[in-house]
């Protein structure tokens, strides 16, 4: 045993050893531990502050209408004073993650809201629709044709025009032509050849019907209302000037603040005629005109249109250099294969860029991530050959005609959505008296120059060879072709000037 007393003496100075060195490591490792924690609770709370002023913000969005009203918010505090926030509104700009810059985009605005302290910083970031201001009248995008001059004889010789049509002057429809919806004019209205309009008219002027002009509904009518051969309203009829009537038919009532004359034949009013100053007849008695009676009126109430007037037209100008320099970049093709071809990013069009391209190609226009924005500036972009353009993803297609611009869309090619039934998300906007053609071809799209053209002749792969909104201010239809309105969702696009509507903020996307 005293032999061993030095053995023991070692294993227990090992083990106490042994012991130092474990509980030095757990210590180091607690520390660590803590140091991490600390850390980690340093960026969640940098983090919860950042959140905090995106709360703040979003209650501020709350209580405003217009991105006018939004004031930033600098210098928010934590409790303890550790941590700083500022909260700051771009108003019109979209934060691109590509370039990692702010980009033009009419309609929305960015929350972007950074959080720090010494040691940490971290930004989120919230896009918003801004709210659109409601306005009295008829918004230009929700009819198919918006023309914002006059139509002249033969301009329109549309076989069917499914939507609604506004002419900011005097229009004239004939050879068979058909408006499947309301028609509205600030100047004169003259219907002919066979032409129709199918519920109802209101004109700031006069109307004449000729040649068997037929509208299939209700007539307001500011100015005087004259009938020729084979003419009817199937509807009721009121004007603030005269009813001239040597043939024709009105189905049901007419409504007259001036005087009635009839002669010659017999046309008839289905309803009872309500005039103002006088009704006369220069063949047989007023009665055999109007059988269920006519009335003199002591007093008259003129047409109030105001509710069918239109808001002036705003030029939409094309971003600039510094608003969007990528825009200003020639455009590249991606291969996908021999005959399919991608875009998924915004630039500048040469008027040769499709040229070597095999007959029938498709180009895929991606927009899953952003928008795209492609320029025509100073040449007529017509790439022809029978090319279809497609595009895919939930953001919009913006093809932008600058300067002596056009956009002619010939035989065989389909501008469109990927899914044909889909809502068109492509927009063509000019800033100046650019046109758009069309021939043998379907493009669905929505167009808005206020002061170019609008062209289309020929026949149609399918239904129609145009399907969406046009506001252009002059049209020439030619051929009886088959249009189609289709309602554009401008909520955030640049078209958004006096949409009527939404008060309440959209949030279009999260930016983590």
């Amino acid at each position: 045993m005293k032999k061993k007393k030095g053995s023991v003496l070692i294993l227990t100075l090992l083990v106490m050893a042994l012991l130092l060195i474990l509980a030095t490591s757990l210590y180091s490792m607690s520390i660590s531990n803590y140091k991490i924690q600390i850390v980690s609770d340093n960026v969640n709370n940098v983090n919860m502050m950042t959140e905090s002023g995106v709360e703040i913000a979003l209650a501020q969005v709350k209580k405003v209408t217009t991105a006018n009203s939004l004031v930033d918010v600098m210098g928010l505090k934590s409790e303890d004073g550790s941590i700083t926030c500022n909260v700051r509104f771009y108003k019109g700009l979209a934060y691109d993650t590509l370039t990692k810059s702010y980009i033009v985009a009419l309609g929305k605005v960015t929350i972007e809201s950074t959080a720090s302290n010494t040691t940490s910083s971290r930004t989120n970031r919230v896009l918003l629709i801004e709210p659109l201001p409601a306005v009295v009248g008829i918004l230009p995008t929700d009819n198919l044709f918006f023309i914002n001059g006059t139509v002249l004889d033969g301009n329109f010789n549309c076989g069917s025009a499914n939507g609604s049509v506004y002419v900011n002057g005097n229009f004239y429809m004939s050879s068979g032509s058909s408006i499947q919806g309301k028609l509205i004019s600030k100047g004169n209205i003259t219907l002919t050849g066979g032409s129709s309009s199918t519920n109802g008219i209101v004109c700031f002027g006069n109307v004449n019907l000729d040649g068997g002009g037929i509208i299939n509904g209700n007539s307001l009518v500011k100015g005087d209302l004259s009938f020729g051969g084979g003419t009817k309203i199937n509807g009721n009829v009121q004007s603030d000037g005269n009813l001239i009537m040597p043939q024709g038919n009105i189905q049901n009532n007419a409504t007259i603040g001036g005087s009635a004359t009839f002669s010659g034949g017999a046309p008839k009013i289905g309803g009872k005629l309500y005039y103002k100053n006088t009704a006369t007849s220069s063949w047989g008695t007023v009665a055999d005109f109007v059988p269920s009676g006519a009335v003199k009126i002591e007093t008259y109430t003129p047409l109030d249109l105001s509710s069918y007037t239109s808001p002036t037209l705003p030029i939409i100008a094309v971003p600039t250099i510094a608003q969007n320099p990528q825009l200003y970049n020639s455009m590249s093709l991606n291969k996908i294969d021999n005959q399919n071809y991608s875009i998924n990013s915004s630039g500048s069009l040469s008027s040769g860029l499709f040229n070597s391209l095999a007959y029938g190609s498709t180009i895929a226009i991606d927009t899953s991530s952003n928008d795209v924005s492609l320029l025509v500036n100073d040449f007529n972009f017509n790439p022809g050959n029978g090319l279809d353009f497609e595009v895919t993803g939930p953001h919009n297609l913006y093809l932008y005609l600058k300067g002596n611009s056009s956009y002619t869309v010939s035989s065989n090619q389909f501008i469109g959505m990927k899914n044909h039934s889909a809502i068109s998300q492509i927009y063509i906007i000019g800033d100046g008296n650019q046109s758009v053609t069309i021939s043998n071809c379907e493009l669905n799209a929505h167009i808005y120059i206020p002061n170019g053209s609008f062209s289309a002749s020929g026949g149609a792969p399918s239904t129609y060879m145009f399907q969406g909104s046009c506001v252009t201010k002059s049209v020439n239809i030619q051929s009886n072709i088959s249009v189609n309105y289709s309602k554009p969702n401008i909520i955030g696009t640049p078209l958004n000037t006096g949409q009527s509507g939404s008060s309440k903020w959209v949030v279009d996307k999260w930016y983590n």
